[in-house]
């Protein structure tokens, strides 16, 4: 019969009277649009939003003390065709996994999406429906080529990048997450025209806070260690700050000056430390480099040192 915007299909349906009254049946859907689903949270329905076609199959109990609410919802394989165009997500993206629903809560195994050359992974987990209370153990995302510099693009950031995997653990709600025990490593980067060969760091995300650690970044144009905090939000996700609150605290070695200044007829390169605290438009610290030659349209100046006390008013 026809159903959240599309087919569905139920062949066959089981159901005994015996014991706990189970009953299963498999569904072949067709078209349906997952937002419409009564479960999906609203900040993903955007996200979501289009064509799903694929099968699956359902069972549960119908007897009062076999918790008839639950259903079980497992062999999932679906093709979603999504209709959003604002975001960097795959427009055909690849859904299996097994899932366990009740009002509050919906455990899943074996989740994979999967689109173009970026994949999700997690092996178990939970979502409630009801607060969108997240518990995942552990979450993977991988990704390689052009579909990592639509990511980049939707993020400001010009560039492109070889290939990028990650891996943390999600706690929170989906509208306030919160991650821990992350690791994040991404290959052949060019940003603005400058290429990294790697960059690695531990991550963590604690009351809309991305906080860096042992972060470290290598190329031929030099290298970046240290820590970073930045804040991505604040009450929730949808709540950015205009001016986000941010930490650096890192030791440059051999960077290009060129990668600072893209486009501009300047060379040499920079070694030194950063220290600095405050927010984006006015931070507050200290900023000690030193470039031993430094090329600016066509002058050449030698043992150029930059010691800077940066404050409020300065700022």
């Amino acid at each position: 019969g026809n159903a959240l915007g599309g087919q569905i299909r139920v062949e066959p349906l089981h159901f005994s009277f015996a014991g706990d009254l189970p009953w299963s049946a498999r569904i072949a859907v067709q078209g349906t649009d997952p937002a419409q689903v009564g479960i999906m949270p609203k900040i993903l329905q955007p996200l979501v939003a289009g064509r799903l076609k694929g099968t699956m199959r359902l069972s549960g109990s119908l007897a009062k003390n076999a918790h008839p609410e639950r259903v079980v919802i497992d062999r999932v394989d679906a093709l979603v065709e999504r209709v959003a165009r604002h975001d960097p997500l795959p427009k055909e993206m690849k859904l299996l996994g097994s899932f366990v629903y009740t009002p509050d809560n919906v455990l899943y195994r074996g989740l994979a999406l999967s689109g173009d050359t970026l994949t999700l992974r997690s092996d178990h987990g939970a979502v409630s429906p009801r607060d969108g209370k997240l518990d995942i153990p552990v979450m993977e995302l991988a990704g390689r080529g052009s579909p990592l510099g639509r990511v980049l693009q939707y993020f400001g950031v010009s560039g492109q990048a070889g290939e990028a995997q990650t891996k943390f653990r999600l706690g929170g709600r989906i509208i306030r997450p919160e991650a821990s025990r992350g690791e994040f490593t991404v290959k052949d980067l060019d940003l603005f025209g400058r290429k990294l060969d790697e960059i690695t760091t531990d991550f963590a995300l604690h009351d809309g806070k991305l906080n860096l650690s042992l972060l470290h970044a290598r190329g031929r144009d030099g290298s970046i260690s240290g820590d970073a905090s930045i804040q991505l939000f604040t009450k929730d996700v949808s709540q950015r700050p205009d001016d986000p609150l941010l930490s650096v605290k890192a030791a440059v070695s051999g960077v290009s000056v060129g990668l600072l200044l893209p486009g501009q007829d300047v060379s040499g390169v920079i070694s030194g430390n950063i220290d600095v605290t405050g927010s984006m438009l006015r931070p507050i610290g200290e900023v000690d480099l030193r470039v031993p030659k430094l090329t600016v349209f066509g002058g050449q100046f030698d043992s150029v040192a930059v010691l800077a006390q940066l404050s409020q008013t300065q700022a």
